[in-house]
């Protein structure tokens, strides 16, 4: 997934329903992440992003351990 560091993930999930969840396992930067100055990027071994549908906007996104 762009913007975090791992191209290479070990696990890709899709789930289809009201919304659409896109989870991805593996190390992950989210150097694109907004944080406070001076702090570190986050961090996590979970990517999860939902999207809308219909519109196919990103609803929601977050990274968290395993």
């Amino acid at each position: 997934m762009p913007g975090l560091g791992d191209e290479k993930p070990d696990l890709l999930r899709i789930t289809l329903g009201a919304t659409y969840v896109v989870e991805l396992e593996g190390a992950f930067v989210c150097d694109i992440c907004p944080r406070p100055a001076g702090e570190p990027a986050p961090r996590g071994s979970v990517a999860r992003v939902k999207v809308d549908p219909k519109t196919h906007r990103v609803d929601d996104f977050s990274l968290s351990p395993k």
